[in-house]
């Protein structure tokens, strides 16, 4: 799954951790409000798109990928096993290809 992402996201493996705290009770309305002005307010706005991924700090033995538990239709990935957490915003952008809709930053 990670490879897929790296090919049609590139760069995602530096989008910022959406927090833990955030992730409990996913499901209920409040909680999914959470994460979406959480996500909507830490990516850059090139990865609002149809199918962008985000990325969840997880435990340890938590590495499964969500399909369409991203704000955006995309999966819930863990982060990256190579990967130190610093909470910094991505400097690269996804590619374009097969993605037209972007979202609005204030939905």
């Amino acid at each position: 799954m990670e490879a897929w992402h790296d090919h049609a996201f590139p760069g995602w493996r530096e989008l910022p951790v959406l927090p833990a705290n955030l992730t409990r009770n996913r499901g209920e309305k409040k909680a999914d409000a959470r994460v979406q002005d959480w996500v909507l307010t830490h990516y850059p706005i090139a990865w609002h798109v149809d199918g962008a991924p985000i990325i969840t700090e997880r435990g340890t033995h938590a590495t499964a990928a969500v399909a369409r538990r991203s704000p955006f239709g995309g999966y819930d990935l863990a982060p990256p096993t190579d990967r130190v957490i610093p909470q910094e915003s991505a400097t690269q952008q996804p590619s374009s290809a097969g993605r037209t809709t972007m979202r609005k930053a204030d939905q």
